[in-house]
């Protein structure tokens, strides 16, 4: 029963930051306040991703660490290179995901 309150939750979160956009008031879409969240948070949003991905990487034993490094420095040449991001993650993912199993 807990599930289905914090499922219910995370859903009428999502349509309230999701639909309540169209209702602001022009003056308020056009703030720099808002500006500035819009070009920063998706950025501020990866790096969180990526540190709490990477906090469980243990670097004191076997493998050391090898897998998430070259899984992160993988989406970043990707990254560079091909200039899109569902690229460099499926490419990264799949071989990390081949380097963890083989070893």
């Amino acid at each position: 029963m807990n599930s289905v309150w914090i499922i219910s939750a995370a859903i009428i979160a999502t349509i309230i930051t999701r639909w309540g956009v169209l209702w602001l008031p022009k003056k308020v879409k056009k703030s720099q306040f808002l500006t500035y969240l819009s070009n920063y948070l998706p950025v501020a949003s990866f790096g969180l991703l990526v540190v709490y991905s990477l906090k469980d990487t243990k670097i004191t034993t076997t493998p050391y660490g090898l897998p998430e490094l070259i899984g992160v420095t993988l989406v970043i040449l990707l990254q560079l290179w091909k200039d899109n991001i569902i690229v460099s993650i499926f490419i990264s993912s799949f071989i990390y995901i081949v380097i963890v199993n083989t070893l």
